[in-house]
């Protein structure tokens, strides 16, 4: 059971470890991406910041000047693309009037343009000079010239999706973007767009369409080629980002202005990696739309968390082992301390048993028991030892040498008695056992009492003599028995040697061989034998 639990726990550390580690991979994932498309989408900012700021800085060189030369305009222009990265070209684009065509032609030939002419492009994008109509917007100035030439003498007018951008900002006065279109000068397959911005000439600034129409010269515009807004010009390699710039203003089929990635692949992705910016530029509206490049980070491939969730998985299954091994190691300690108590319990118990036997064996022992330690100090003294040696049962003797049981018995008017020679002396001092078949204890009153004593020394486990015990008995019925055994004896092997008919008709009957004895010495019948003991 306790290893189930511990399985269950690292699991579950591990899924919490993964989970943790997961969020934690995600989220500085998340934020690195983050970081990284909000510099994209800072860069489209400041891109279009600066493309209006250069449009109104050269309007504002218009304003103040009814006539710009070519030479005027390049300098000026080249400075504000210097200042303005991210615009291809800058250019002026006059408003001309189909009487004007041709003065405006000759003055671009006259300015080193010797083919120059106002150019459109056929649904096969090749270009061929414009046909006739009221007004024209061709570009004039355009800076840098390297690169564009295609785009110098084109009619901004000829292309429908050019002209409503053009007429947009003539009429509001504002910063107005086309739709996406192909630069003239585009040599790829990369969209472009123009920022226009319309010249009303010098003195306030119109605030009707009917006035702005009726002032309009022309038109100040910056070229942009999508890729080039964007950066990627500058990365081709992987740049860790899919970008799509979408035109949400324009038709369905003509939304997608850049995409380096199937656009319909964008929604499919995790939402947590996908930034969009919306801007309202230009009287459009944009969508910038960012993802990761590559895999996303999953769950399944990152091995960060795998990695955290194994170990800790391993961690809590080894702290657990231990665990385990430690409970286990704890129950069977418990388990023996439990038998160990048992044991002390039931030896204890015995222990008690014995004691309480041995206990009423020193009790009710007909000889007595005295034990002293080193000191010669009484520990223990049975009721025998009293009585044999006619001590109160009241008067304490544990506690006291033998010398000062000695002196407080022979003390005028004691009735215990002192013994000659304490035997438990001499096994402590001599660290053996002494056996003394007689000894005396002399009462105060004079009587001496015979004992017979058995003294042990008692040994610690180092061999060292801790105490001794000494058994003694009252033999004083026993001397008197083989006195009386001695006497008899006595008695009757003189009686044996000298019998007297008195003796013998006393005690002779008892002896073995009397009668037969007493038949070979009387010859004579039994009435006829002699009356004294002295005739045998």
């Amino acid at each position: 059971m306790l290893t189930v639990v511990v399985l269950a726990l690292a699991l579950a550390a591990s899924a919490a470890t993964f989970s943790y580690i997961w969020s934690d991979f995600r989220q500085n994932e998340a934020e690195e991406f983050s970081a990284r498309a909000a510099s994209e989408v800072r860069t489209v900012d400041v891109v279009l910041d600066k493309a209006i700021t250069a449009l109104e800085s050269t309007r504002s060189l218009y304003q103040i000047s009814e006539s710009i030369s070519r030479e005027h305009f390049t300098t000026f222009a080249a400075s504000q693309l210097e200042s303005h990265p991210g615009m291809q070209a800058l250019g002026w684009v006059p408003s001309v009037s189909l009487s004007e065509r041709d003065s405006y032609e000759e003055r671009a030939r006259q300015d080193g343009f010797a083919d120059f002419t106002f150019t459109e492009r056929t649904a096969d994008g090749v270009l061929v000079p414009s046909g006739e109509r009221q007004t024209y917007y061709p570009v004039f100035f355009i800076e840098p010239f390297a690169g564009n030439e295609e785009a110098v003498g084109f009619d901004l007018g000829s292309s429908p999706a050019r002209l409503v951008a053009l007429e947009a900002a003539r009429d509001s006065g504002e910063f107005v973007i086309t739709q996406r279109i192909t630069l003239v000068q585009e040599a790829g397959t990369s969209f472009g767009f123009l920022g226009i911005l319309a010249d009303y000439g010098g003195g306030d600034p119109p605030q009707t369409v009917e006035e702005r129409r009726r002032r309009h010269r022309g038109f100040l515009n910056s070229v942009f080629r999508i890729e080039d807004l964007l950066g990627k010009h500058a990365l081709p390699e992987d740049d860790g980002l899919h970008v799509a710039l979408i035109d949400l203003s324009a038709p369905e089929a003509e939304r997608v202005l850049y995409e380096d990635r199937p656009f319909a692949e964008f929604a499919r992705g995790d939402s947590g990696f996908l930034r969009t910016q919306t801007y309202n530029v230009g009287g459009r509206d944009w969508q910038l739309l960012i993802t990761p490049s590559g895999d996303m980070p999953s769950m399944w491939t990152a091995w960060e968390p795998r990695a955290a969730s194994i170990s800790a998985f391993f961690l809590v299954m080894l702290a657990g082992g231990l665990l385990v091994l430690l409970l286990r190691r704890n129950q069977e300690i418990r388990a023996a301390v439990d038998r160990r108590t048992l044991e002390l319990r039931d030896a204890r118990d015995q222990l008690w048993i014995t004691s309480q036997q041995n206990q009423a064996i020193f009790d009710v022992a007909g000889a007595g028991i005295i034990a002293i330690d080193a000191d010669e100090v009484v520990t223990s003294v049975n009721p025998a030892a009293r009585a044999i040696l006619d001590f109160a049962d009241t008067a304490p003797l544990a506690g006291l040498t033998l010398e000062q049981i000695d002196q407080r018995n022979a003390a005028p008017g004691s009735s215990g008695g002192v013994p000659e020679e304490w035997v438990v002396r001499r096994a402590l001092r001599e660290g053996r056992t002494v056996e003394e078949s007689v000894t005396y204890a002399t009462w105060s009153d004079g009587r001496r009492v015979p004992l017979e004593s058995t003294a042990s020394p008692l040994l610690d486990e180092a061999g060292s003599v801790i105490g001794a015990v000494t058994v003694f008995r009252d033999i004083s019925d026993r001397i008197r028995i083989d006195r009386a055994k001695e006497e008899f004896l006595a008695m009757t092997g003189h009686e044996l040697r000298t019998p007297s008919l008195p003796s013998m008709h006393r005690w002779g009957w008892l002896i073995p061989g009397y009668w037969a004895r007493c038949l070979n010495r009387c010859d004579v019948p039994w009435p006829q034998r002699p009356a004294t003991a002295t005739a045998w």
